[in-house]
């Protein structure tokens, strides 16, 4: 092409203005890769409407350019203190109705840009210049086997640090994760524990199978990121888009998700840090049910309405109403009974970093410690997490040595889940009828028929306790070959050591008159022996190659990777303990059960990638 090409003098959001330009005359509205633009795309257009007829609103309308002169299209325009918003067209005008209420202050937002707002008074027509946030676009996020300039991606790349979790008091890297990167959801499912995780989903659900993202942990793929020290993080990378994550192969189908964790400083004297935190966590919405006059007053109603018999007399209701027969007719409030107020946590982490002008250490240790809500003493769980992490640069001028080794010890309980339909505690609140009391009047558990006793459950059913060792690491070295060639290696090791042991205790209850047998949860106790393990190791080789030609930039890397894994399993289990209290396999009398099992697999990869960037205006990568 001999057509002389416009030039602009703020170069660094050339590409981006274009690239939405494009979009936008093609009608397509960017979803990621532009944190406030995407934002805004999602609000329509606003039209104010008169409430009465007294109230007016007043049209705004205006421009906005950047630096160097350049109109902006995509930026985000909206009204401070409310949903209403718009963004700017392809010549960077906007307009926007502005109630006639209060002091408006509009809000102009764009990625790679300082945030503005201005305070509208009586301005109907606004010319606004941007101001090029040089720090973001100057940022450093982690891709597929390397590091990028911010400024340079192509793909749909989010990247969070440790200072923007540093603040949060979760119990698990996962739930730390809500609302911080466009396109990656954090739903919450499991409460108990040692089991808040969230499960991780990137741009929604993408296949009726295994949805969630491929995570990668220093390099080293199947990392649980919930048994993770939150602490230890340096930072996260969310890899949204095919252009993104394809380097990864089939795995990276639904998203990748890199997590890099701290190493030391160099040329720092050895800092020690601190930082926990002790509260309390407490059950914020309960199920309201009703009580028992109300629930026999009801289910008659109900049989009435489909010609059934009642159940309950007048006689019977009034039982209730004045409690003269606590035995059979209580007034119990299940859900208060068996959550408390409260369920201590804390957590401690301490850290040593530092190193000298090529050497750097960072070791650390976290525990975190958490009871449950529920009665009894079965719900709780304590996590260690030990790490050493070694650095080396310029060994003999040519060699960087990396040493990552980290540690886990993480226990969690709960109570055994019983026999009907594998229902616990909680589930079992919440079908148990209010009828039935905590207690008998004699001191038995209470029993109605039906379900047991959620109470008995959490106080003397069992336990079912997860134990895991897990050890992971690696060991790295980087050879310079040249100013702008290396070659990096890396063996990575995660080894996995988990038992399970969940033991179901037998519940009798009694009739409060006469003392004699009326119902058992189960025919005997039982306990149930879990063992699992795997080994997964990580061998990589990457070749990393860089130059700069005037303004021609080009970077390289051709890398290959061979992964093997190996998973065992075994079961076992007996009834008729003679003791509750010493839950020893051997100790069992009957049904002897056993079983075992094993798979694996190995995968061998080559990938490789060139980016080329002109004056950082023109971008490709492949």
């Amino acid at each position: 092409m001999n057509k002389k090409l416009p030039t602009f003098k703020s170069k660094r959001s050339f590409h981006r203005r274009s690239s939405l330009l494009l979009l936008t005359m093609l009608g397509i509205v960017p979803l990621d890769g532009f944190t406030h633009s995407f934002e805004a795309a999602t609000v329509k257009h606003t039209m104010a409407i008169n409430r009465s007829g007294s109230e007016q609103n007043d049209t705004v309308t205006g421009q906005v350019k950047d630096g160097g002169g350049q109109p902006l299209p995509g930026v985000s325009v909206s009204l401070k203190g409310t949903a209403n918003g718009t963004i700017t067209d392809v010549n960077g005008r906007f307009s926007m109705a502005i109630p006639d209420v209060g002091q408006p202050v509009l809000i102009f937002t764009y990625i790679g840009f300082e945030k503005q707002e201005i305070a509208v008074g009586n301005q109907s027509v606004l010319n606004i210049t941007l101001r090029e946030d040089a720090k973001s676009l100057s940022e450093v996020v982690v891709v597929g086997f390397a590091t990028q300039k911010k400024v340079n991606v192509t793909g749909a790349v989010e990247m969070i640090t440790a200072e923007d979790i540093a603040n949060r008091p979760t119990t698990s890297v996962s739930t730390a994760l809500q609302g911080l990167l466009p396109g990656l959801t954090a739903i919450s499912g499991d409460g108990f524990p040692g089991a808040t995780g969230a499960t991780l989903r990137i741009r929604g659900t993408g296949t009726t199978n295994e949805s969630g993202p491929f995570i990668v942990v220093d390099g080293i793929p199947g990392i649980d990121i919930n048994s993770l020290n939150p602490d230890d993080i340096e930072s996260i990378s969310v890899l949204k888009d095919a252009a993104s994550a394809s380097i990864y192969g089939s795995r990276a189908a639904n998203g990748v998700i890199l997590i890099t964790t701290k190493t030391g400083k160099l040329n720092q004297k050895p800092t020690i840090s601190y930082n926990g935190y002790m509260g309390v966590q407490t059950p914020a919405s309960l199920p309201k049910m009703l009580g028992s006059v109300e629930y026999m007053e009801m289910l008659n109603e109900a049989q009435k309405n489909v010609n059934l018999p009642q159940t309950y007399t007048p006689e019977m209701i009034q039982k209730a109403r004045d409690g003269s027969d606590p035995n059979y007719f209580a007034n119990t409030n299940w859900t208060k009974e068996l959550f408390k107020d409260y369920g201590p946590l804390q957590n401690h982490n301490v850290s040593l970093n530092g190193g000298s002008a090529d050497f750097g250490y960072y070791i650390s240790y976290g525990r975190q410690d958490q009871k449950g809500v529920i009665v009894g003493d079965q719900y709780k769980s304590i996590r260690n997490n030990a790490k050493v992490r070694l650095t080396a640069n310029k060994i003999m001028g040519f060699l960087d040595l990396d040493a990552n080794l980290s540690y886990i010890d993480r226990e969690q309980n709960q109570p055994a889940s019983g026999t009907e339909s594998g229902s616990g505690a909680i589930f079992t609140t919440l079908t148990m009828s209010p009828l039935t009391p905590v207690r008998f009047d004699n001191g038995g558990w209470g029993y109605g028929g039906g379900s047991s006793n959620p109470i008995a459950i959490a106080e003397n059913g069992g336990f079912n306790n997860f134990a895991s060792q897990e050890f992971y690491g690696n060991f790295s070295g980087t050879i310079h070959f040249l100013k702008n060639l290396n070659l990096r290696t890396q063996y990575g090791l995660n080894m996995i050591n988990q038992l399970r042991s969940a033991f179901s205790r037998k519940i009798d209850y009694f009739y409060p008159e006469t003392g004699t047998f009326w119902y058992s949860n189960a025919t005997s106790n039982l306990l149930e022996n879990r063992d699992y393990n795997n080994r997964l190791e990580n061998l990589s080789g990457v070749l990393n190659y860089n130059t700069n030609l005037d303004k021609h930039n080009i970077s390289a890397i051709a890398g290959y990777q061979q992964e093997t894994f190996r998973y065992n399993t075994f079961f076992a289990s007996k009834t008729n303990f003679v003791s509750d209290a010493v839950t020893v396999l051997n100790l069992g009398a009957a049904n002897p059960i056993a079983s075992g099992d094993a798979y694996q697999y190995a995968l061998r990869s080559y990938f490789g990638r060139v980016n080329y960037n002109f004056d950082e205006r023109y971008l490709l990568e492949m």
